[in-house]
Order: structure tokens, then sequence, then C-alpha cells
């Protein structure tokens, strides 16, 4: 997860995006408008007003203000540091001078050392104690004086901060702005990936479903052709059967009563078509005999008998 400053400086995860709307093509088969789904670099507007991040000089000013004021303090400290060592420190000098003019007093009159020896020994240890407070003071001052020059030098460090800070937010800013651009840049192909798949997928089932229809239409147009033919062949059927009855009725009706008999006979034997069949073969091969004889006579009556085989 990318990260981000916010204005307060810290470092935290990056909010997700508010999601980019993109018009969605007006059918599901034209033409998606892919400039719609172009990504706009993110500008130092956009991270303040979306984030509310700030990458201003007065921003930049504030932080420098409050670690100048945490540095002012930090000398204003030490300072007082500084007195209160050196007074503690002249305490103890003096104590401890006291505790050696004491033990040398002592000393001088156990060994009965005589007045101007006593009083070079009182002034060597006056003068070794004034010398001991002055390097105190001395060492105190060189401190102070270190101090209050850094403690003079926080304005200046103060405005070197300050473009230190905004420098520095700048470069955030640079950052955060790429990381941002590229979020939104990666939604919006994602989202133009998305909607260009399901315009193929919708392409895709509009030929289907056309190609369906076409087949359906088709599919009936040869149903009622069949249907029709069928009609056709059961009228032909029905109207076949019905002429063949009237004429297996005529010609029963006309049969001579030996005929007959032999077509009864054979209908029980074979059966009714079976028994029709047989007789329309006789029939047909008696018919031709009788035209062939009948041409027959025809030609013999012309005088042309010696001719034929």
């Amino acid at each position: 997860m990318s990260r981000v400053w916010t204005a307060q400086g810290q470092n935290r995860p990056k909010p997700a995006p508010k999601p980019q709307t993109n018009p969605k093509p007006a059918g599901p088969t034209d033409q998606v408008n892919i400039s719609a789904y172009s990504t706009n670099p993110t500008t130092l507007k956009d991270l303040q007003n979306r984030y509310g991040m700030d990458y201003s000089q007065g921003y930049a000013a504030q932080q420098a203000q409050t670690e100048g004021d945490a540095k002012r303090a930090g000398y204003a400290n030490q300072l007082r540091q500084v007195d209160d060592n050196l007074r503690g420190a002249n305490d103890a000098l003096q104590r401890n001078q006291y505790q050696q003019y004491l033990q040398q007093a002592q000393s001088q009159v156990g060994s009965g050392i005589n007045g101007g020896i006593a009083a070079e020994q009182n002034l060597r240890l006056s003068m070794n104690g004034q010398a001991q407070l002055g390097n105190l003071y001395r060492d105190a001052a060189t401190q102070r004086v270190g101090l209050q020059a850094g403690l003079a030098n926080v304005g200046n460090e103060q405005a070197t901060r300050q473009n230190q800070i905004y420098n520095e937010r700048l470069q955030q800013a640079f950052e955060n702005a790429q990381v941002d651009t590229s979020s939104r840049r990666s939604e919006n192909q994602a989202m133009l990936n998305a909607y260009l798949q399901q315009r193929s997928q919708n392409i895709e089932n509009e030929r289907w479903d056309k190609n369906f229809a076409y087949q359906q239409q088709r599919d009936k147009r040869r149903d009622a052709e069949w249907e029709s033919q069928q009609k056709a062949d059961r009228a032909w059927r029905e109207q076949t059967y019905n002429r063949d009855q009237e004429w297996r009725e005529y010609t029963y009706n006309n049969m001579s009563a030996a005929e007959r008999a032999q077509l009864d006979q054979r209908r029980a034997e074979f059966g009714e078509d079976a028994a029709w069949r047989l007789y329309q073969l006789e029939y047909q091969g008696n018919m031709a005999q009788s035209q062939s004889q009948a041409e027959l006579d025809f030609y013999k009556s012309l005088g042309m008998g010696d001719f034929l085989p």
C-alpha cells in the first residue's frame, strides 16, 4: 500500500481515491469513448482538496517556528543550568575554603608558627580560593557565550529550516502526486478494459442472437415447407388411394365370375393388396398382349403378313 505525508507530517496509508465516474457507452455495442478514460496528472491543489495536505510556505514557517521555539527553550534551560551550576560550585568552593582555613588555623596553633608565617599561609589559601572562583566564573562565562551565540543563531537556523521543510514538502507532494496519478490511471485503465471486454461480449452475444434468430426463422420456413410437402404427399396418397379403390370397385363389379373367384381366392391367400397387384400385372400383360395382337392383325390386313416374323 502506498503511503503519503499528512498535513501534520505523519506517514500514514494513502486513502483510497474517490472512484472516477466515466460515461458508459450509450448502447451495449456502441463505440467506447476512450478519451473519457484518460487521466489528468494530479496537481498540488488536487492533493490539498482530496486529502487536506498543506504544502504552503505558511505550513513550512509554522513547523520551523515550532522547532525554533523548542531550540530557544532548550538554550534558555541550558543558560539557567549554567547559572545554577555556578552558584552550586561557588557555594561548594566557599565551604571547602572555610574547612581548609579552620584546618590551617588549628595547625598553626599546634605548631606555634609565628604571626608572619601564618599570615602568609592564610594569604596563599585565600588567593588559591580566588583563583578557583575565577576559573568557575570563566568557565560559566564561556558556556554562557556559546549558548547565547547559539540562541542568537536560532533565527537564521529557523529560516534555513523553513526553506528545507518547504522543499521537502514539495518533493513529497511530487511523489504523492505521482502515486495518486498512477493509482487513478490504473483504475481508469481497468474500467476501460472492463468496458471494452463487456462490449466485445455484447457484440458476440448480439451476433449469436442474430444467428440464432436467423436459424430459427430458417427452421420455421423449412418446417413450413416440409409440412406443406407432407400435406401434398398425404393428399396425393389419399387421391391415389381413392382412385385405386374406385378402380378396384369398378373392376371387381365388372369381372367375370371366374375372374372374381380367382381374385377372392388370392385375397384370402395373399391379402387384399397383393391379390390386386397380381391381378394388375395379369391385366396389364393381357392388355399388352391384346394390343400386340391387334397390331399384328392390322398389319396382316394390309397384306404385310409375309414381312412379319
